[in-house]
């Protein structure tokens, strides 16, 4: 299941600081670049970027998606992504934009949690979109989406133009059933993370 949602404009001037430190990175776009927002030194940018991945708007439009479920953040598997052009890329970078599942776990029983991932894109995009199964989804500037880290088989197209970045969050979430074993939410975010 591909679910969108949009941060309300509250979030502009933090989306704003985020991009602006990391605007000229990754212009070339040779590869992917990933870094986890828990090791970031960065106090401005840290502020920013915690501002974005404990906005409560992105656990409502979980929580109204899988209701009967405790919507429990998993900062430990939060990062910064810039991206590689799907047209572009080379070695490992072709299975982020191949069709692919973001983890192997599909088939491992998690207890009923869900592992979720969140991308949420932080500059402007008319040409990168990402589907799963039917439903294509373009997200820009203050766009997420929401998938299945096991369950969604999911696909990225399109170009990033010459000289530009594709820089995401992605931000990582269990959907807790209510009343499942503590034990099992533990397992699900261990052998996500």
């Amino acid at each position: 299941m591909l679910i969108d949602g949009k941060l309300p404009n509250i979030y502009n001037s933090d989306i704003n600081g985020c991009y602006m430190q990391l605007k000229d990175y990754n212009l070339k776009g040779e590869n992917s670049i990933h870094y986890w927002i828990n090791d970031i030194k960065d106090e401005n940018l840290l502020f920013h970027l915690n501002k974005i991945r404990n906005a409560p708007e992105i656990k409502k439009n979980i929580q109204e998606n899988y209701t009967n479920h405790e919507i429990i953040s998993v900062h430990s598997s939060d990062e910064i992504y810039l991206s590689v052009s799907p047209k572009e890329r080379k070695g490992s970078d072709i299975a982020l934009s191949d069709c692919h599942y973001d983890a192997p776990f599909k088939y491992i029983y998690q207890g009923g949690n869900i592992f979720l991932r969140v991308i949420l894109a932080l500059n402007e995009n008319d040409s990168v979109y990402t589907e799963v199964e039917n439903k294509k989804s373009l997200i820009s500037r203050s766009e997420y989406n929401i998938i299945d880290y096991n369950q969604d088989y999911h696909c990225v197209h399109g170009e990033i133009p010459k000289n530009k970045n594709r820089v995401l969050l992605k931000l990582h979430f269990i959907a807790k059933p209510i009343g499942s074993p503590q034990i099992w939410t533990d397992f699900c975010e261990y052998i996500n993370n």
